[in-house]
């Protein structure tokens, strides 16, 4: 069992209300901006994250191949599915939190 950090932007939650997507980007060895989409499965539900948020995951890597027929080209497909289980979420500081004043009443 391999253990994996990731981070990247939260795209989406799964419908199923389980998980979400993030999309972590890089630059490849030769050069080019590379995308990839990764399927997390949080260890606790309530973590915060919301789409547009730039966050950090850790926790267990398993993988799959999901395969389909192409509609147009009638040719199988398939498409590689990497997943992060019981992942701890991290939320990265955005610098948009309010800075505290002395004068607040609290």
């Amino acid at each position: 069992m391999a253990y994996i950090t990731v981070k990247g932007t939260l795209v989406k939650f799964h419908n199923s209300g389980t998980g979400f997507a993030i999309e972590e980007r890089y630059t490849n060895r030769e050069g080019v901006e590379t995308k990839k989409t990764w399927q997390v499965f949080p260890a606790i539900e309530t973590h915060g994250a919301l789409p547009g948020m730039t966050i950090t995951v850790n926790g267990t890597l398993s993988a799959s191949v999901y395969s389909f027929q192409d509609t147009s080209t009638l040719e199988q497909v398939h498409v590689p599915s990497l997943k992060v289980n019981n992942a701890k979420v991290t939320i990265e500081e955005t610098g948009a939190t309010p800075a505290a004043t002395e004068s607040a009443p609290f």
